[in-house]
């Protein structure tokens, strides 16, 4: 089971990103923004992939993957940016961007999933 980090400020998204990813047999991690994000990286150490917004309070999406690829446990989990908003999005820093809205489909290819 794939254990995944999702990062997202909008409650609906984080319910069907859930939604989403206990279809595809992932156990999901949530996080309300990029800080917060930080602060369940330095609790778990396990994480197979980070999926996150670009525009959220506190640390947004390319700050936190900046600070992922920055850290000595991290720097080598895939980060995959899930927005609405892809031309904000710093690709280097990503192995992908969804651009919202994704089809299940896509987001199971981006994660190694079957449907």
């Amino acid at each position: 089971m794939k254990r995944i980090l999702v990062v997202d400020d909008d409650e609906t998204v984080i319910t069907v990103m859930e939604q989403i990813l206990n279809r595809l047999s992932c156990q999901v991690i949530v996080a309300h923004n990029g800080l917060e994000g930080v602060e369940i990286l330095k609790n778990h150490d396990n994480l197979d992939m980070i999926l996150t917004d670009i525009r959220m309070p506190e640390m947004d999406g390319n700050d936190f993957a900046r600070y992922i690829r920055n850290s000595r446990d991290f720097k080598d989990t895939p980060v995959v940016a899930i927005t609405g908003y892809g031309d904000e999005a710093e690709a280097d820093l990503f192995l992908s961007v969804l651009l919202k809205p994704f089809k299940v489909q896509e987001l199971a290819g981006v994660i190694g999933s079957d449907i």
